[in-house]
């Protein structure tokens, strides 16, 4: 067990960023923007249209298992690319980390 209590890492979205509780009221408005606009979009490819084809169910959900894979494997790259900031300070005691530390017979 190699762990040794060091500094903390920062945190530099808390640091430019303001705290979420100042903006909390319009937090969830992109949100609400966007169910109208994919509602629109759902019924656009819905209802038809002089001279258009229709898309095919099959064509529709090869696309949107492409994009979903897509965006897992990105989802993925950034999640393991993100560095955590450090514990708090309860969590620091570097006694306690010593105390509880495996020892290997």
């Amino acid at each position: 067990y190699h762990y040794k209590v060091g500094p903390r890492l920062h945190d530099i979205g808390h640091q430019i960023f303001p705290e979420v509780d100042e903006l909390s009221n319009i937090v969830d408005s992109p949100m609400y923007m966007l169910y109208p606009f994919v509602g629109v979009l759902f019924l656009s490819t819905i209802i038809p249209h002089e001279g258009v084809t229709k898309p095919y169910l099959v064509n529709i959900i090869l696309r949107f298992g492409c994009v979903f894979a897509i965006g897992h494997t990105l989802r993925a790259a950034t999640y393991l690319a993100t560095s955590v900031p450090g514990s708090a300070n309860h969590c620091l005691d570097a006694e306690e980390v010593e105390r509880n530390r495996p020892t290997f017979a």
